[in-house]
């Protein structure tokens, strides 16, 4: 049998899209996964949705206290029992066979836990119709030295496209719960800089959601400010000379 995939599911206030994400991670082609879905202290009718859906007794459902997307990812991947984390934002989608594919792809790979898996992607909007596709960065033939490099000037590798071992956060820690924003940057940067880099699938496995409030001035600059955070720390990590 296939390793089992943890799929997570962090969710804040967004009952207009909750049925939807929840679906699109249960109607995947590939069988053995199981489908947590983290409510993060939400104060909207995201739970009732849920509910009224019929969807209760399909997913393994964990309510907390809010602390924001990497304390609710963490809390998922610490309750999960599969061997991979399929991380999926609350307002975006899977496509049918994004899992069955990517393992497809990966068995074929030789240390195949020393990656962090991403893939292209569409964008959609809030009806979920296409805005436009968007084809990642490949530098899956250069060196790690040359991909730290890449990745600490440029981010790259959208977290709910990606799929990671679970032995990763063994070896790097978890999310940083301290960051509100950035958390995925923070983890691809302390991986690929202990030796676990990103890795592309090249294929389209997920439409990720654009939608109003999404990104208000605020949160920008709260993003540039966590950025500079992240790849200083991140340079911490490097061997001294």
């Amino acid at each position: 049998m296939k390793d089992k995939i943890s799929v997570i599911i962090p969710t804040y206030n967004t009952e207009k899209y909750i049925v939807s994400a929840i679906n699109s991670a249960l109607w995947q082609t590939y069988e053995n996964k199981e489908i947590i879905v983290v409510n993060d202290g939400s104060t909207d009718d995201t739970l009732q949705v849920i509910e009224k859906a019929g969807l209760l007794d399909k997913i393994i459902l964990i309510n907390k206290k809010n602390g924001g997307t990497a304390s609710a990812l963490n809390t998922g991947i610490k309750h999960s029992s599969g061997k991979w984390i399929k991380w999926l934002s609350s307002d975006d989608l899977l496509y049918t066979k994004c899992l069955e594919k990517m393992i497809e792809e990966i068995d074929k790979l030789k240390d195949k836990e020393k990656h962090i898996y991403y893939t292209n992607y569409e964008i959609i909007d809030e009806n979920g119709f296409l805005v436009k596709t968007f084809i990642e960065p490949n530098h899956n033939s250069e060196p790690l030295s040359r991909k730290n490099a890449i990745l600490y000037s440029n981010y790259y590798g959208n977290g709910t496209t990606s799929l990671i071992h679970k032995s990763v956060f063994d070896k790097i820690g978890y999310f940083d719960e301290s960051l509100r924003t950035g958390d995925d940057y923070d983890l691809w940067l302390r991986a690929s800089f202990k030796g676990i880099d990103l890795y592309l699938i090249e294929t389209i496995q997920a439409g990720y959601r654009v939608h109003a409030g999404q990104m208000t001035q605020t949160k920008l600059n709260t993003v540039i400010k966590n950025v500079e955070i992240i790849r200083k720390r991140a340079l911490e990590l490097l061997p001294e000379d």
